[in-house]
């Protein structure tokens, strides 16, 4: 098989498409999670500096 008959070939080309969209996605998809993961921590750090306020002065104690 000579070199230009190699690149008519097209066998094997529709793995390398499904590969290229599965390494897309698999990295879209990591950035989307991260992106979640990173929304709900400073969620979360809300809460805690929010409770943390709490246990210093609760709520009706004078003087606070």
């Amino acid at each position: 098989m000579n070199l230009a008959a190699l690149l008519r070939d097209e066998e094997g080309a529709t793995l390398t498409e499904y590969g290229l969209l599965m390494a897309s996605f698999s990295i879209l998809s990591i950035g989307g999670l991260l992106a979640v993961a990173s929304a709900a921590n400073a969620v979360l750090q809300s809460i805690f500096s929010g409770t943390t306020a709490m246990q210093q002065c609760p709520p009706g104690t004078a003087g606070c």
